[in-house]
């Protein structure tokens, strides 16, 4: 399976729109994953991973196929003869040229099943190196959206923020003409002007909130820190549409965790099955031709020449009798690990079964907050209208507006983290059930 994220399947309805800047295609959620997961470093180096693994599956690495060698050679000897070692009289010189060359085949034809056991545990190893990558991009997608919604939650922030200085700006403003008609106190007027001060410290902090979470997601998105990011304020928090018993369904059989476990113990298995190979002989099927080339050429002399050639055929068996018992403890060891791994799977589902209750209830539970916190926002407008009207009418102090003002702005952020909540708790529950990335080759 070559990874390549094409598809992204999220199992929300839900498309968030960004204009990066003027004349540039708005940026989608969607788009937004697609950016992050093509820049984000681990994937792709998870990516390299898988595709090492895959090399790895072929028939040469398992030890079908045969081994072949060649080997040549070729030397010059250039002798020199004289009848006296003290006054050198040269009598003769031969000059030796020598060509050797060989072909050596060497292929194991039986090894005690171990390569049908080799091949099996390279495809266990491919598929292991398939679900890393599928792991890191699911990481990678829970991570971008949490500095996606992230950004809308700290957008809808700054807005409560600048309405809610608006409004003071506003009641600082009446105030004022109610002090010169004599109609408002001294008090009245520091009172509004103190809360119009706090309000803009609290916006000025939630500009540097948002402009936090723009870098931030920049960063998710490999993009440049200080790139500017528009995007639209809103949160959907959709519904959950399966049963208890189709999500444990779903999350055991398509939980991107389980699935790397359950590669990592067919592995194992297949470690076992090799680990019996010694027991068994090895069957060795070995061939070689060569051939040799041998030129001499005397001092004023013709050339002698000769020339050889052999081949070989061979068949070589080998058994292992005794080795000290290393075989029988490599043996228990590799059924140790196996059964390792096997408690590793089942402690995963368990988890799995215990987080994807939890995240499936904690989710049903914040929807219903959400429901609750906006029908605390719909009451607290209502009110702020209200003492707006009698204060107006001189029948409400400015301190009672102040409190139904901060009510209503505390019922506001309140609902917005309701909502961001809940958001982030359903990507980790289409996380849980394998609904979150969906690969095409």
């Amino acid at each position: 399976m070559k990874f390549g994220v094409t598809t992204l399947v999220l199992s929300i309805a839900l498309t968030l729109m960004a204009p990066l800047a003027s004349g540039e295609e708005p940026l989608t959620f969607e788009k937004a994953l697609e950016i992050g997961l093509r820049n984000n470093y681990d994937i792709l180096i998870a990516r390299n991973e898988a595709a090492k693994a895959n090399n790895n599956r072929g028939l040469g690495t398992a030890g079908f196929l045969p081994r072949l060698n060649a080997t040549g050679s070729w030397n010059r000897t250039d002798t020199k003869e004289t009848s006296d070692p003290v006054t050198p009289n040269s009598i003769g010189d031969n000059v030796t040229d020598q060509l050797n060359g060989q072909l050596a085949l060497s292929w194991t034809v039986f090894d005690g099943f171990s390569m049908f056991a080799q091949r099996s545990r390279f495809n266990q190893l491919a598929r292991l190196g398939e679900e890393q990558a599928r792991s890191e991009i699911e990481n990678a997608v829970v991570g971008i959206g949490r500095g996606y919604f992230s950004l809308v939650q700290q957008e809808l922030l700054l807005d409560v923020a600048v309405e809610t200085r608006d409004v003071s700006a506003a009641r600082l403003e009446k105030t004022q003409v109610r002090r010169e008609l004599g109609g408002a106190s001294s008090t009245d007027l520091l009172n509004a002007q103190v809360a119009l001060n706090r309000d803009e410290s609290d916006l000025i902090q939630r500009q540097i909130d948002r402009d936090a979470a723009v870098r931030e997601l920049n960063v998710l998105l490999g993009r440049d820190p200080a790139a500017q990011l528009t995007i639209e304020k809103m949160i959907v928090t959709p519904a959950w549409d399966l049963s208890s018993e189709q999500m444990l369904e779903e999350a055991l059989a398509n939980n991107a965790g389980l699935k790397l476990l359950e590669a990592s113990r067919a592995a194992a298995s297949s470690v076992v099955k090799s680990s019996y190979a010694p027991y068994l002989p090895s069957v060795n099927l070995n061939a070689s031709y060569g051939y040799l080339d041998r030129t001499v050429t005397p001092d004023g002399g013709s050339d002698l020449g000769t020339e050889q050639s052999s081949s070989t055929v061979g068949v070589s068996l080998a058994w292992n009798l005794f080795n000290g018992g290393r075989d029988r403890v490599a043996i228990r060891n590799a059924k140790i690990d196996l059964n390792n791994q096997v408690y590793s799977l089942r402690n995963a589902e368990n988890e799995v079964r215990s987080r994807a209750l939890e995240a499936m209830q904690t989710y049903e539970k914040q929807l219903e907050l959400v429901n609750l916190e906006m029908g605390n926002v719909e009451a607290a407008e209502q009110n702020l209208e209200l003492i707006r009207d009698r204060l107006g009418l001189g029948s409400a102090t400015s301190l009672e507006f102040r409190d139904a003002q901060t009510s209503l702005a505390l019922a506001r952020t309140s609902l917005i983290a309701a909502q961001f909540q809940a958001r982030l708790t359903r990507l980790v529950l289409d996380q849980i059930t394998g609904r979150l990335v969906s690969e095409a080759e």
